[in-house]
């Protein structure tokens, strides 16, 4: 099997090429369903946050993942497949490993150290779970990668202080307006939005009004902050005129704030409006932040804030990696304990061992001459108790077996190969 990452994230790819690429949950969905069919041994997964657009893949070696991935997104987003072709960054077996640790750890955050990425880690484990493309050696990778990132945050100091995009994003306004006493929008109901309004909450603002497409979401949301209201997202520009700050943070496809919807509200305006844009794709489109008494700033230009929280946290870096690497190798070690030609080997060599040392034992209590048809006993007996366990390892390495390789073998050990390591643990 082969274990790949194919990455395309805020270091390398800027904001209108993440756009590109961002699938929603359907798409996703699609793209999984596509990869299951064309070889059920293949286990998958997408991550697909603010900040990156990620596919995990476990496959076998003639499997090509990257024909298979180019055709589908050629279906889901047309724009997507270019796009992925010439930005797309690959990571392999080890490197792939410490990548997602890192990923789980903070340690690949635009805000260095946040603990969202573990809750969105979790929920795309969770989809591809559903959609049947985690098996054995997932759900062991993804175990391991959840035990990096707890000891990466209990072993350093790397999520201390603000640690989410949406803390950044408001710092970022505080730094440029008063936040006491001001009217504030927050629109969208999610994981990010939920933040913001709980941050915004500690600044003594005059009034939050969150706003979402769905209505009973934002109410939901705005019944946890003590004060807040909530409006459907038609009510939006309307409220845009009397508001000092608009947070926007949707999963919405498409642009829910255009110039020409709210040009004339803004219009209005004689103070200034200063808009936050924290969702990928794009929330806002770019031409309202040319509007008089407009600032509009985007996910990339929190970049002041985001080097800010990661001079803070830098020196905790190097621990953290150091933790990272420990726990892939010890995943990777795991990986290679079930290559299938390796238990058989062990497995042969431990048993016909034992029978040997046996036979040796014994062979006091027979005559000399059934010595050695005592030694031929004990191995014939050790090679008919072998065939099953040999045989279910065989079978499992087939074509038609579906991935089950590893799940095998990992049996096979625990039965009869770690039996030693059990005593002394007992």
């Amino acid at each position: 099997m082969r274990f790949i990452c194919y990455s395309i994230n805020f270091h390398t790819a800027p904001l209108e090429v993440r756009e590109a690429v961002a699938l929603d949950p359907s798409r996703q969905r699609f793209l999984l369903e596509v990869l299951r069919s064309a070889d059920e041994a293949v286990e998958a997964m997408i991550l697909c946050t603010c900040n990156r657009t990620e596919l995990y893949l476990n496959c076998p070696k003639k499997f090509n993942p990257e024909t298979v991935v180019e055709k589908a997104l050629s279906v889901v987003r047309p724009e997507a497949a270019a796009v992925w072709q010439s930005h797309c960054e690959v990571f392999e077996e080890k490197a792939a490993v410490e990548h997602l640790f890192s990923l789980a750890g903070g340690l690949e955050s635009q805000m260095l150290g946040e603990n969202q990425i573990v809750h969105q880690l979790k929920d795309s484990y969770t989809q591809s779970i559903e959609a049947r493309t985690s098996r054995f050696c997932f759900h062991k990778l993804m175990h391991c990668a959840f035990r990096a990132s707890k000891a990466v945050r209990q072993g350093t100091e790397i999520n201390c202080g603000a640690v989410s995009l949406s803390m950044a994003a408001v710092e970022t306004v505080r730094a440029k307006c008063r936040l006491e006493g001001a009217k504030v929008l927050l629109i969208g109901a999610g994981d990010n939005a939920a933040l913001a309004a709980k941050y915004l909450a500690k600044s003594k603002i005059t009034r939050l009004t969150i706003i979402n497409r769905t209505l009973d979401s934002a109410k939901q949301l705005a019944e946890t902050i003590r004060g807040a209201d909530a409006a459907a997202l038609a009510c939006l520009p309307e409220y845009l005129a009397g508001a000092d700050v608009a947070i926007f943070s949707t999963a919405s496809p498409h642009p829910v704030l255009t110039a020409e919807d709210a040009g004339y509200y803004l219009s209005q305006r004689t103070s200034p409006l200063l808009i936050i844009d924290l969702a990928v794709p794009r929330d806002v489109e770019p031409a309202v932040g040319e509007l008089d008494n407009v600032e509009l700033i985007n996910i990339d230009q929190l970049n002041e804030q985001v080097e800010k929280n990661r001079a803070n946290r830098s020196l905790w870096i190097e621990p953290a990696q150091k933790i990272i690497r420990q726990h892939a190798t010890r995943f990777i070690r795991w990986q290679e304990s079930l290559d299938t030609a390796a238990v058989i080997a062990e497995l042969s060599g431990r048993i016909l061992g034992e029978a040997g040392t046996y036979a040796r034992r014994n062979r006091r209590y027979f005559a000399k001459s059934d010595q050695e048809r005592l030694g031929q006993f004990a191995e014939g007996l050790a090679r008919k108790l072998l065939h099953g366990p040999i045989q279910y390892l065989k079978e499992s390495d087939s074509p038609r077996a579906r991935g089950d390789k590893a799940q095998a073998a990992e049996l096979v050990r625990k039965l009869f190969l770690d039996t030693k390591k059990r005593r002394k643990g007992s």
